[in-house]
């Protein structure tokens, strides 16, 4: 491994911790809190469970989805007494390894392709990790049983379980509702200003209204006294009323809120409208072409990449996947909150909405590369290995992205 992908390796890792302590410090009705503890779990057992599992999601790229939930399912086990996170880290370790893929592609796209990877050794390993965790409530099941030896892909042996299993749904679907509810529900209420805590308990309490087993939280409403009385409503002493599967899905999406840029950087200060007069240069490689004994035509690639830059050039750059900024497109006309509060109106066609989670040059630098990419392989006949495109805004101040083709 590289340093730099050691380092980006040790931050996936430190996100997923991160997004479990968070996870565990709002006061969700019905789980353990700092303020609320189980029988069997207190609160420190899941700060304990946190920093456990880090080691095991550094290396979520080196090795097997399989074996990644294993490893952090048995240190676990090492640091808490009872089972608190098997469900989170079911969701978090093949978020781990999508964002440690090689592709320039969004997110869920690469969990896709995570998802799609596995096989019948990482389901072996997942069932171990499952039996070890000995979670209440699994009951039998007529094909794949976790009890038994699985003869199907993780992937596969996960739909199977869809109707009777929200994690397992999770798998079957990309993560539906982790990426279509959860994630964008905790940007809003970050977007309107809510802190952590509070943003994490709203998200989790629409995961709750929308369980097709669960009406209690349509029924009391929202505001501190409801949260509170749904608290008392779902604790007894066994804990059987735990929602459980749903503070692991509320987990799931802090983890892909952070893993897209929303947790805010030391030393950040909104800056005053400003512009820049940015530079592109861009490296490709590849074989040579038999014929023309060149890898790339340089006309054709001017061509591409001034269109590209064309795109954004005298332009707004907005990031519409930032926690902080809110863009909204009204007509002709694009708004744009900050923390909450509104602040400016332009006019759309100046604008140019990004898909990054801040308009910095790596973030420039990584969008530009992945459209070259996709605009050679889509042209045909270009047979690259790599490109590389590096982003200046400023004399002495520049970024490079470069992205393997394979």
């Amino acid at each position: 491994m590289t340093p730099r992908a050691a380092l980006l390796a040790a931050d996936v890792a430190a996100a997923a911790q991160l997004a479990c302590l968070l996870e565990a410090s709002a006061p969700k009705p019905g789980n353990v809190s700092p303020f609320a503890s189980f029988r069997d779990a207190t609160y420190e057992d899941f700060l304990a469970s946190a920093a456990a599992i880090g080691p095991a999601l550094t290396l979520a790229g080196e090795r097997s989805l399989g074996a990644t939930i294993r490893a952090a399912v048995e240190a676990t086990a090492r640091w808490a007494p009872s089972n608190t996170n098997l469900g989170l880290v079911l969701l978090l370790a093949p978020l781990a390894r999508a964002e440690l893929r090689p592709e320039h592609q969004p997110l869920r796209a690469r969990l896709g392709a995570t998802l799609a990877d596995t096989t019948v050794a990482d389901a072996r390993d997942a069932y171990v990790a499952i039996r070890s965790a000995a979670p209440g409530g699994l009951g039998r099941a007529s094909e794949q049983d976790v009890a038994g030896t699985p003869t199907a892909t993780l992937r596969d042996a996960m739909a199977l379980a869809r109707d009777r299993d929200a994690i397992a749904r999770e798998y079957a679907t990309d993560f539906a509702t982790t990426f279509e509810i959860g994630a964008p529900g905790l940007r809003r209420a970050l977007f309107d200003g809510l802190a952590w805590r509070e943003a994490v308990v709203e998200v989790y309490l629409a995961l709750l209204a929308r369980s097709p087993d669960t009406h209690i939280v349509r029924k009391l409403g929202a505001g501190r006294d409801a949260t509170s009385a749904l608290d008392r409503e779902l604790r007894d002493e066994a804990n059987t009323l735990n929602p459980g599967t749903t503070a692991d899905l509320t987990g799931a999406s802090i983890y892909v809120v952070l893993l897209e840029g929303g947790w805010p950087f030391p030393g950040h200060r909104c800056e005053k409208l400003h512009g820049h007069n940015y530079r592109t240069r861009v490296v490709v490689e590849g074989g040579l072409d038999p014929e023309a004994h060149y890898v790339l035509d340089f006309s054709m690639l001017k061509d591409l990449m001034k269109r590209l830059t064309d795109e954004i050039d005298h332009r707004v750059l907005l990031p519409l996947q930032s926690t902080k900024i809110q863009v909204r497109e009204e007509g002709e006309t694009v708004r744009v909150a900050v923390a909450g509060k509104p602040r400016y109106v332009f006019p759309r066609e100046d604008c140019a909405l990004l898909p990054m989670p801040n308009t910095t040059v790596e973030m420039l630098a990584q969008y530009l590369a992945g459209r070259v990419s996709q605009e050679l392989a889509s042209s045909g006949g270009v047979a690259l290995r790599a490109v590389e495109v590096e982003v200046e805004e400023n004399f002495g101040q520049s970024a490079t992205y470069r992205e393997s083709l394979g």
